[in-house]
């Protein structure tokens, strides 16, 4: 028996008392750290920039590992950074769940939740696509299948394998707001896109977040870095074809009890009886 086998079987019964959530996440609520969760293609690696330079805080990731891993919260990348330091974690493709609420809420781990219109989301996935990769968890497709389609039938690819994970993500998240509403702020693209200076300042204020810089300096300071964006261009979504909106329309109707405006899916939703 080796070593590390022989202190791990005698400290064995300290550590499963030790190493539990509750006592985990205590390590972690001294500290002040902010997490931009949002889907991809939403321009979340824009505005982790953009914090990075407003706080002057470290940047960090909450996954071990990404591409075709579905993103969840690591707790050993939450409690294992250096405890003296504040830190941002940034974008991570996180969908809601129960779990992940009890580790925000103990943890008192400050979001930014980031939304963009879903239909200039698809254009911007295709051309991800395209120009980038095909690996990410909310779909799967080998490359030499994409190359072969066309541009139409890529646009039909993504409605029907991955805008059901963006509902999914929405619907989590906009379900449980209400609760998490402290600890939890929403930032749409399209303000971002028009107002970088006014969205930091609101975030600023509402998480008291410390400042390097002030929110116009942080946006210059980005100014030019790479940030994975394509065009960035809101309303491009526009030009889909009808029966890609029919598509994504007729998602949203299976969930009559959430609005999707903060999407861009303007409808009627059935009062439920």
């Amino acid at each position: 028996m080796s070593i590390i086998r022989f202190f791990y079987a005698v400290f064995r019964p300290l550590l499963s008392g030790v190493l539990t959530d509750t006592f985990l996440l205590s390590l972690v609520r001294e500290r002040q750290h902010l997490l931009v969760i949002a889907p991809p293609k939403v321009g979340s690696t824009w505005l982790s920039l953009l914090l990075e330079k407003l706080t002057g805080w470290r940047t960090s990731l909450l996954a071990p590992a990404y591409c075709q891993r579905e993103q969840e919260i690591d707790l050993r990348c939450l409690v294992t950074k250096d405890t003296r330091q504040s830190t941002l974690f940034s974008h991570l493709h996180l969908r809601y769940s129960e779990y992940t609420e009890k580790i925000i809420s103990k943890s008192g781990l400050k979001c930014v939740l980031m939304t963009r219109n879903i239909y200039d989301t698809v254009v911007s996935l295709v051309d991800h696509c395209d120009k980038y990769s095909l690996r990410m968890p909310i779909f799967f497709m080998t490359e030499g299948d994409w190359k072969g389609l066309s541009h139409e039938e890529k646009v039909d690819r993504i409605v029907d394998l991955a805008v059901p994970w963006y509902f999914n993500f929405y619907a989590g998240w906009f379900s449980n707001l209400e609760r998490l509403g402290g600890l939890i702020s929403v930032v749409s693209y399209e303000d971002l896109a028009s107002a970088p200076a006014s969205e930091l300042q609101r975030l600023y204020e509402k998480f008291g977040l410390d400042q390097a810089l002030t929110p116009h300096e942080a946006v210059l300071a980005s100014a030019g870095q790479t940030t994975l964006r394509n065009v960035g261009i809101t309303g491009r979504g526009a030009a889909l074809p009808p029966s890609a909106i029919e598509k994504i329309e007729r998602m949203a109707s299976y969930y009559p009890s959430i609005r999707f405006t903060r999407i861009g899916i303007v409808r009627a939703v059935p009062a439920q009886p």
